[in-house]
């Protein structure tokens, strides 16, 4: 009888989110191993689940598989395995670098006064307003986390451990109308899929594997796995750099004005108008906060965007060639 696999999918919302999640859980590892962290028992487990010690749960990944769905979930997870065996440990509060550096480019300044501009320029020069001490303030360089991790343990290993095998589904994401036809006709063919997704399953439940096809000079390995979905990618995603730039110079060219309405509300020096009272309009700490949702999201999506476009590679490291697949065939190299 073949023995039960454990198997993980890792899902996403957004562009991005399963390269991220995948980094912070490498990394996590590297700093529990490296001994700058604790393993502790994971909360909110149903009552009755084992409690297994660290060697146990990772014997027990090690018995699964990983499930890929779609070349762009390949794409994904294996730039943050890349990136999470490679990058720094250093624990950085992204957030919080983003709002130093939001803070920093002038957006909330207060506008500068036409009166006291014309009262500057009139001055002698020599006069104390141009000392030094009331120079403009000049722009701060982007704020650095600080190095708490030794250079000896913030290195990449020489050796990465072993993974569960990968299985590797094919997918298809058809949006748009011009793959209205291609839908029409698999709703009416969905055997095939339903094949597909039955040998998938065998393969986990055989727990056949081969090692991975690496990359060469002359083939892209198992790296090349679904790269012909690409083609089906919506003729709009094209421009999808393009949209958020656009979506953000739109939003900043009404902050200005929106930032002065709340300012003058909160001062009183005028008063609202019936439309305003009617639907308040967001103050400039929501203004505040309303930014830099917007900012994160526009960064995850390009950061996301970059690593699953078409033209995108898949990452790859030489240290991974002992990585295994699950495979159909009746040998198990």
């Amino acid at each position: 009888m073949a023995a039960a696999v454990d198997f993980e999918i890792v899902t996403g919302k957004r562009h991005g989110d399963i390269a991220t999640r995948i980094e912070n859980e490498v990394k996590a590892r590297r700093r529990i191993d490296v001994g700058l962290d604790q393993y502790t028992f994971p909360e909110g487990l149903p009552p009755g689940h084992p409690n297994y010690s660290l060697e146990e749960k990772r014997k027990r990944e090690l018995e699964g598989g990983i499930v890929l769905l779609g070349r762009p979930t390949l794409k994904e997870y294996m730039s943050g395995l890349v990136n999470g065996w490679t990058g720094t440990l250093e624990k950085v509060d992204r957030e919080e670098l983003l709002a130093q550096e939001l803070d920093l480019d002038g957006r909330f300044d207060e506008p500068l006064d036409p009166m006291d501009e014309l009262e500057k320029t009139s001055q002698v020069p020599g006069s104390p307003i141009f000392s030094p001490i009331f120079s403009p303030p000049q722009a701060a360089p982007s704020p650095k986390p600080p190095t708490t991790v030794p250079p000896e343990l913030d290195a990449s290993p020489a050796t990465w451990p072993a993974l569960p095998p990968f299985l590797l589904v094919t997918f298809t994401n058809l949006i748009g109308f011009k793959q209205m036809p291609r839908m029409v006709w698999e709703w009416f063919n969905t055997r095939d899929k339903v094949r597909q997704g039955a040998e998938d399953g065998y393969r986990l439940v055989m727990n056949q594997t081969r090692p991975i096809q690496p990359p060469s000079a002359e083939q892209s390995g198992d790296l090349g796995f679904d790269a012909h979905t690409e083609r089906f990618y919506r003729s709009a995603i094209d421009s999808f750099m393009g949209d958020i730039e656009t979506g953000r110079k739109k939003y900043y060219d009404s902050l200005s004005e929106r930032l002065k309405t709340a300012r003058d509300l909160s001062r009183g020096t005028r008063e609202p108008t019936q439309l305003e009272l009617d639907k308040p309009p967001k103050t400039e700490v929501e203004l505040r906060s309303e930014r830099m949702t917007k900012e994160q999201r526009w960064r995850g999506d390009a950061k996301g965007w970059e690593i699953i476009r078409p033209e995108a590679p898949v990452a790859w490291d030489p240290r991974l060639e002992d990585v295994r697949v699950f495979d159909s065939s009746d040998k198990s190299a």
